[in-house]
């Protein structure tokens, strides 16, 4: 009787759906209209405004409710899909499956979050290197 490995082929499938939809989604995004830096220092402020009248008059604070904006819901996504992907292949791995598709779905879902971790640290870089750039060319 053949064995069937649906939890690493269901890992292998969501890991990989995940990486292409953060390829997309880094390629093509963002695909939520945003708003420019001085509306979103306007909005801030009236904000800080309304906050403060309310404190004042002795009025409760409501919190704003949460937007939830295209981008946003393609990055929970992403989210869920690279963990579901971690969880089956590590299932897959417990329950003596594939061991080769259980590491790949393992791999495709850790590979999601290396991506994001990575774009981080070079964005980072970059800024240090804006700033030190700017820093030099003003004191010399």
């Amino acid at each position: 009787m053949k064995r069937k490995d649906y939890l690493s082929w269901a890992g292998i499938i969501c890991g990989s759906a995940a990486l292409l939809l953060l390829w997309v989604s880094f390629m093509a995004g963002p695909f939520s209209p945003r708003a420019t830096l001085e509306g979103m220092i306007a909005m801030k402020a009236v904000a800080i405004k309304q906050a403060t009248y309310a404190t004042l008059r002795g009025k409760e604070l409501i919190p704003a409710a949460q937007n939830w904006d295209t981008d946003r819901i393609i990055d929970m996504v992403i989210a869920v899909l690279s963990a579901s992907a971690v969880i089956c292949g590590v299932i897959g791995g417990v329950l003596r499956e594939n061991r080769h598709a259980a590491g790949a779905a393992i791999l495709f879902g850790i590979s999601v979050v290396a991506f994001q971790f990575a774009l981080l640290i070079v964005g980072g870089l970059l800024l240090a290197l804006v700033i030190f750039s700017i820093a030099h060319g003003i004191f010399t």
